[in-house]
This record gives structure tokens, sequence and C-alpha cells, in this order.
């Protein structure tokens, strides 16, 4: 009976190492809900607050792409119109583009 007991505990700590190890890699309880950029506001200021988004959430990169997507509005949102997949299909290529067009000197060059 001994050994029965035993066995019990070491599946209760493997299941309590297991589910640590998932705590670790798993998203926060609260997910921090990035703002959404329309092209009229400060770029630099909406990438600040979407990489704290994105270090705060721990997303990959495929996660980081869709999220980055879905947070264009108005405007902003045409460059998933405007370019194919191989330029936005990307994070790095996405991010790109946005800044061309939207960063601080596309914007002084508007006004």
């Amino acid at each position: 009976m001994p050994r029965e007991t035993r066995r019990e505990d070491d599946s209760e700590n493997a299941s309590l190492g297991s589910s640590s190890e998932e705590e670790t890699v798993a998203a926060p309880k609260h997910i921090i809900k990035p703002p959404k950029f329309d092209g009229q506001g400060s770029f630099e200021t909406f990438m600040a607050q979407f990489s704290n988004c994105t270090e705060h959430n721990k997303w990959n990169e495929s996660q980081k792409l869709a999220y980055m997507g879905s947070t264009l509005d108005k405007e902003a949102a045409y460059v998933l119109w405007d370019y194919g997949q191989d330029v936005i299909g990307t994070l790095p290529g996405l991010m790109k583009i946005l800044e061309t067009r939207f960063g601080g000197k596309a914007m002084s060059d508007k006004h």
C-alpha cells in the first residue's frame, strides 16, 4: 500500500509539474487588447502600445501578424488591399509598409 500512495504522490507531482510548465508558456490571464490604428494618430505611439501588448500577451509571430491586421482601421486598413501577400503576409513586411505610409516622416510630409 505505501507504494500505491507513493505512485499517487508521483502522479500528483507530475501533474503539478506539467501544469506549472504550461503556465509559463500560456498566455497571461488578463489579455491586453491592442489599440486600433486608423492612420490619423501617431504611428510611433501605436507601435509602442502594440509592442507592449505583444510582450504582455506573449504572442508569437503569427499571432502578432493576425492582431496587427485586425487593429488597422479606416485609411490604415487600406494597406491590406493595396499590397500583395508577399508584402503584408509577414509582420516585418506589414510594419515596413505602415511605417513608410504613416511613420513620422510621412506624417510631417502630409502636413
